[in-house]
């Protein structure tokens, strides 16, 4: 599967650096589909995902749970990732940047409760109480 999207993802980007020079906003929106074809490709394949947890029994456990915050932060680093390279590539650095630091706060907020529970777990390992 990922030689296709490579194929794809290579095919597009040539596609755009000949049309840059002459229909640069053209350019940056075939981009952006070309961004939501892919995005939408691993979403799929990502939605098979949640079968394996659930037939390996994870999804009830607290790992299960602890998978989900993963994955969820995952999503948000990949959405990040994708509209911060967007803003670089339509010249706005500054819109991209504040971006990026909005998504690792996000990350950090929803990693929160499970630091926690880790931190409290080695605490009553350590013998220690809060």
């Amino acid at each position: 599967m990922i030689f296709k999207v490579l194929i794809f993802a290579l095919g597009l980007t040539l596609v755009i650096v000949l049309l840059k020079e002459q229909f640069r906003p053209l350019a940056l929106m075939l981009s952006l589909a070309g961004c939501v074809v892919i995005g939408i490709t691993v979403i799929n394949l990502m939605s098979g995902l949640g079968n394996v947890f659930e037939k390996f029994g994870i999804s009830d456990s607290v790992a299960g749970e602890g998978i989900g915050i993963i994955m969820k932060i995952l999503g948000v680093a990949y959405l990040t990732n994708f509209g911060s390279d967007i803003c670089t590539d339509a010249g706005e650095k500054a819109v991209a940047t504040a971006l990026e630091t909005a998504g690792k706060l996000i990350m950090l907020s929803m990693a929160l409760p499970m630091l926690g529970g880790i931190f409290n777990s080695v605490v009553s390992i350590i013998g220690g109480s809060l």
